[in-house]
This record gives structure tokens, sequence and C-alpha cells, in this order.
């Protein structure tokens, strides 16, 4: 299982548990036990959001870094070297923007 499938069914068991504590008001719980429920489960589908937008930006992030090495290379004397290089990142970099 991946990472990112395992991220969307702890999400999905956090939403059913979270419904659950939040509105079945015939639980035989404590307050302070419910409470702590819903703010530790909003608490981890907060933090499983962060990731899912962290992981949006990754391939711009990706891109730059990419860019500023290109960029880099340039500086280097031209030669076999700097040409394998400069295969290397522009060969990545395009199939990075094709993949949209």
């Amino acid at each position: 299982m991946s990472t990112k499938e395992l991220l969307e069914e702890i999400s999905n068991d956090c939403l059913s548990e979270l419904t659950k504590y939040k509105f079945n008001k015939g639980l035989d719980i404590s307050d302070k036990y419910r409470r702590g429920k819903i703010a530790s489960l909003q608490y981890i589908l907060d933090l499983i959001y962060h990731f899912y937008e962290k992981d949006k930006h990754l391939k711009t992030e990706f891109n730059d870094i990419l860019s500023s090495q290109i960029k880099d290379t340039s500086n280097l004397k031209d030669g076999d070297y700097r040409q394998g290089i400069d295969e290397v990142l522009n060969w990545t970099q395009s199939r990075l923007n094709n993949k949209k």
C-alpha cells in the first residue's frame, strides 16, 4: 500500500470516527473524552491535509531545483562532462514537464 493510499484510508477512518463522536450524543462517554477524541481526530485530518498540500508542491519544487542546476552548469567549461550533465538534467526536466 502506498503512503497516499494509507493516508486516504486513515483520513476516511478519522472522518467516520469524527462523525460518530461529534453527532452521536447517545454514547456513554464523558464530555472530556468526547472533546479529546474530536480534537485529536481533527488534528490527524489537518495533518493529512498538510501532507496532501505538500505533495502537490513537490513537482514544482523539484522542477525549480532542476532549473537552478541547469543554470549552474552553464558556468562549466564546454565539453563532454558538461554535455553529459546537461543532457540528463534537460531530459529529466522534459519528462517532468510532460507529465502534467
